[in-house]
């Protein structure tokens, strides 16, 4: 609690951005032997486009109830989503929309 109040008073609260999306889709890829290669996040607008993605690190980046909250970088981190999906994969499809959809384009989730 003393530490709660010295934050406060410092004036150390972290800044919170608050991101919404259509779609979040928790996507674990698979590698050829059907071993877990890692599991990323993907946020996607109703049309189903990539905006941005993340590595999962943390089981709180997950969305409950449509909603995720984390702390990313010393930023308190929301996102709100729509629908949440899950996918196994052996490809990366964030990589693969690349190809249509390139970064630079993407309205990214706000840094």
């Amino acid at each position: 609690m003393a530490q709660l109040l010295v934050v406060l008073a410092l004036g150390m609260v972290p800044a919170e951005i608050v991101n919404d999306c259509g779609v979040v889709e928790i996507n674990t890829v698979l590698d050829e032997h059907g071993r877990e290669r890692f599991t990323q996040l993907i946020y996607r607008d109703l049309s189903g486009r990539v905006r941005d993605w993340r590595m999962l690190k943390s089981p709180d980046m997950i969305p409950r109830h449509g909603v995720a909250v984390w702390c990313d970088s010393g930023v308190h981190r929301v996102v709100r989503c729509t629908y949440v999906k899950h996918t196994v994969t052996t490809y990366d499809p964030e990589i693969e929309d690349r190809k249509e959809n390139p970064p630079h384009k993407r309205q990214k989730l706000l840094p």
